[in-house]
């Protein structure tokens, strides 16, 4: 039998309201296209129609990055297809680096400052110990007053520069050329994401999934 297309929006729905119960089965790759099998087990209750369990398959081309749990790992607990995502900052936004100049009063505060800016600025989906310099040993750092701190979208440094100056300590921002992570160089589609929940993510131009659903919702 032929493998029928199958819309994403409505994979995400069947996963996350009928609670299908989703792991990655496995993940293949070649040059810049990964396709991501996902086992579908059938649930029981009373309003779907019961089948067999079920494989999907989801196709991503022009991957640009991915972080997938390996199998057996956690289960996917949702599907959802993203234009806007903290994590796609790191593919399209231009990455800048910011170095001081002079310590502040309360290195310390400052620091914690810091990590908490990072991450409600990038909802824990970009790593402080991948932005800055010396994420160990920040305080010491900030306190010896000179160097390099952080690189990152261009958006979050400039928040960090905000940050330092209002601390009064000298900030000068280094402008860079291209994003932190692979990007889109060609002019061509935007990159989107993949998020599978707990299992993790995919970044890539475009998506497409294949396959049976173990259970048809009824409406």
């Amino acid at each position: 039998m032929a493998e029928q297309p199958l819309d994403l929006e409505l994979l995400g729905t069947v996963v996350e309201e009928y609670q299908v119960e989703a792991r990655v089965g496995a993940v293949r790759i070649g040059g810049e296209r990964l396709s991501v099998d996902l086992v579908l087990d059938q649930p029981w209750q009373e309003d779907v129609e019961e089948l067999a369990w079920t494989h999907v398959r989801i196709d991503a081309d022009g991957v640009l990055g991915w972080e997938l749990a390996g199998t057996p790992g956690p289960d996917v607990t949702h599907v959802e297809l993203h234009d806007e995502h903290p994590v796609l900052r790191l593919h399209t936004e231009i990455s800048d680096s910011v170095y001081v100049r002079g310590a502040p009063p309360e290195p310390e505060l400052l620091a914690y400052r810091l990590r908490v800016l990072v991450e409600s600025e990038t909802g824990g989906w970009y790593p402080p110990s991948e932005c800055f310099h010396r994420l160990d040993d920040l305080p010491a750092h900030l306190a010896g007053g000179r160097g390099l701190l952080a690189r990152g979208p261009r958006g979050l440094i400039d928040g960090i520069a905000r940050l330092l100056t209002e601390a009064g300590v000298t900030a000068d921002v280094v402008p860079g050329r291209h994003p932190r992570r692979r990007h889109v160089t060609d002019g061509g589609p935007p990159p989107r994401l993949l998020d599978l929940g707990a299992a993790g993510h995919v970044v890539a131009t475009s998506f497409a999934a294949h396959g049976e659903l173990p259970v048809q919702p009824v409406l």
